[in-house]
């Protein structure tokens, strides 16, 4: 790469890193007031490095079991932590003298030997006062990271306390979320967390679930092609108005056409027929039993089926597995394709997936029917995958190791649900 083109790549992520921050600075603002924060019950938040508690602080966190979480990590984890602890401060050096401390308990870590292993404890506070004995003591102490940020609180509590969302931890990478486009993407991803703080209450917030790309993206595999975010919502039977009043939010609170460009499902709107499978009947009533979830309620409220990236709830990593191995498309089987060579997604978990040969028949989820997936439209798929797999992935296969790649253990296409 020639300097001048080094040179422009830094300046374009320069420019995102700086419309990031604004947008960061607009969701401060919005977080203050916002009916979502408000009343929270944890009063502090915080992470200690390494086995020495302060008797202290072990004293104050060990009398709730149920508010502290211990993680072995490795090197790769803590740097995930980091930025994560990191991500609303523009400088931040507790965060820095915690990173040295992390290296220099991981000083032992090379290729050679076997990698040292460094234990965190999450830890959170509902006792004010408690709260404030912990801050008074934290000066001389740079292994412990502690907040009473609410934002932040918000964030990392969804992230450390629910098993799911550790997995990000554990497998995710984040060096996507450092490019030009992966900030860009977050800059959108942030845009609409504002929006939904400034108009919805905590119980409304519940309702909200993230699917399709940005799934891929929180776990580091791309950056969604169109930078298109997919937003479902569940209209719960138990309250008919929350779509008209959702509408009228987003036509008076939406000036500059934002939510335009997000992609919105919301359950129960317009007719959801029993006898054709659209996509907000799929991810209403089919997807949810292909990963174990009785139906889209208990995936919505039991973090089993889903997790948080950034304090937006997501459906689990599991379900859009489930979703791409069975929608006969290029786009999916290039995403699967990739992703089963990456072993970090699937380490000590107990489901996998297995690629399927196309079927004769394929689902049209936009027509709501069956279409032939004839020899031609075979060796077209095969021709885009390739392609898709370059272009996205810079992954050169070619067609006949595409086609040994996906095996002969067919799924049956969907039945009319």
């Amino acid at each position: 790469m020639t300097n001048s083109k080094t040179s422009r790549i830094i300046q374009s992520q320069k420019r995102q890193e700086n419309k990031l921050r604004k947008t960061i600075e607009s969701l401060r603002s919005i977080a203050e007031n916002s009916a979502i924060l408000a009343d929270m019950p944890t009063k502090g938040l915080g992470i200690v490095l390494g086995d020495k508690i302060p008797e202290e602080l072990k004293i104050i966190i060990n009398h709730q079991p149920e508010n502290k979480v211990e993680m072995e990590c490795f090197g790769k984890t803590l740097e995930r932590l980091w930025f994560y602890l990191n991500f609303y401060r523009q400088s931040n050096d507790l965060v820095e003298k915690l990173r040295k401390t992390a290296k220099s308990l991981m000083k032992n870590e090379t290729n050679k030997v076997v990698k040292h292993q460094v234990r965190v404890t999450a830890f959170r506070i509902a006792d004010e006062n408690d709260s404030n004995k912990i801050l008074n003591n934290l000066d001389s102490k740079p292994e412990i990271f502690y907040t009473t940020d609410t934002l932040e609180i918000f964030d990392l509590e969804r992230l450390l306390f629910i098993e799911s969302s550790r997995y990000l931890i554990e497998y995710g990478d984040i060096s996507l979320f450092k490019t030009t486009s992966g900030l860009r993407f977050l800059n959108k991803f942030l845009t609409l967390k504002t929006w939904i703080f400034a108009n919805f209450t905590k119980q409304e917030f519940e309702k909200f679930l993230l699917i399709g790309s940005t799934i891929l993206f929180s776990f580091g595999i791309r950056v969604p092609t169109r930078n298109d975010i997919d937003l479902y919502i569940y209209n719960d039977d138990q309250d008919k108005s929350f779509v008209r009043r959702f509408k009228k939010k987003k036509l008076k609170n939406d000036p500059e056409n934002f939510l335009d460009s997000i992609d919105i499902i919301i359950k129960d709107f317009g007719r959801c027929k029993k006898n054709t499978l659209i996509q907000r009947c799929y991810y209403s009533v089919a997807l949810p039993e292909t990963f174990g979830a009785k139906n889209i309620k208990q995936v919505i409220y039991d973090p089993k089926f889903h997790y948080f990236f950034l304090g937006l709830k997501c459906i689990s990593f599991q379900a859009i597995i489930e979703r791409k191995a069975r929608i006969i498309r290029a786009k999916s089987y290039v995403d699967l394709i990739y992703m089963e060579t990456q072993a970090r997604l699937w380490k000590n978990k107990n489901w996998t997936f297995r690629l399927s040969s196309f079927p004769e028949k394929r689902w049209n989820l936009g027509k709501g029917e069956l279409v032939d997936v004839d020899k031609d439209k075979q060796d077209q798929l095969y021709e885009e995958i390739h392609k898709s797999l370059k272009k996205i992935y810079n992954c050169d296969l070619s067609i006949k190791e595409i086609k040994k790649r996906i095996s002969d253990n067919k799924n049956p296409c969907f039945e009319p649900l």
